[in-house]
């Protein structure tokens, strides 16, 4: 089974792009993708809501295709968020969180929110990159994920972008075993998706695309390239996704 687990959709006319990504899956043989939505950077109090009732609305329909992320935007208020993920992720459909680049993962701000997801077993991934140039002012790198791992050794971080972080950004996390990488980031340049197999091993890393930005037929050339034993191989492509987004209870 193949499960791309960094997958966007955009959420206004959500349902016209819920059948490009359902035909790019089948054009890429791709068997599930995450469902995360994009609304843009900064959430108002009531996207939560809207977003987790889209998400029951699509998985009635699109259950075997997708992976059901909800999206949190930090600086909305605790109390919200907290009602969010009650609602949407302990009675479903979500399984896991996504953080954009917002905040800053490894502030005191961000602390109730990975109590909150550490408590109830839900893994997040985490917006994640170093950059020389056109950095987001809130953007987290490395560093951060690395801060936040040491504070919450429970919660399960996937690090988006394994090209964005780069051979400095997999240093900074492998002692973390909480802390495991997705292989999506930039074009597919050689030898980083080789360095983080080696550094983490094939039980730490998980196929992603960050699609729509990049084609995931193209990213998938970065898993068949390396040479790997076809039991490692079948980890990262879904293996992992399975293990580590199957575990949240709904109910």
């Amino acid at each position: 089974m193949i499960i791309d687990c960094h997958w966007h959709v955009y959420f206004d006319h959500y349902e016209k792009n819920i059948e490009k990504s359902i035909n790019d899956l089948k054009r890429c043989h791709i068997d599930k993708c995450a469902l995360m939505f994009y609304q843009g950077l900064y959430q108002k109090d009531e996207d939560l809501q809207l977003q987790g009732q889209a998400l029951r609305e699509v998985m009635k329909v699109h259950k075997d295709h997708f992976v059901p992320f909800l999206v949190i935007d930090p600086n909305v208020d605790f109390g919200i968020i907290k009602e969010g993920v009650e609602e949407y992720l302990l009675k479903g459909p979500a399984v896991a969180v996504k953080i954009h680049h917002s905040m800053k993962v490894d502030r005191k701000k961000f602390e109730p929110v990975a109590d909150l997801l550490s408590l109830h077993g839900i893994p997040v991934l985490i917006h994640c990159w170093y950059k020389t140039v056109q950095e987001y002012e809130n953007e987290s790198d490395p560093s951060n994920i690395a801060n936040l791992a040491a504070k919450f050794p429970d919660l399960n971080i996937i690090m988006a972008h394994i090209t964005g972080c780069g051979y400095r950004g997999l240093q900074d996390v492998a002692k973390y075993p909480n802390v495991y990488v997705d292989t999506s980031g930039s074009q597919p340049e050689d030898g980083f998706f080789q360095y983080g197999l080696d550094l983490l091993g094939a039980k730490r890393i998980l196929f992603g695309s960050d699609f729509p930005g990049r084609d995931p037929a193209t990213q998938l050339g970065r898993i068949y390239s390396v040479d790997m034993c076809e039991d490692d191989r079948k980890l990262i492509l879904g293996g992992n996704a399975v293990r580590l987004l199957g575990g949240v209870s709904h109910g």
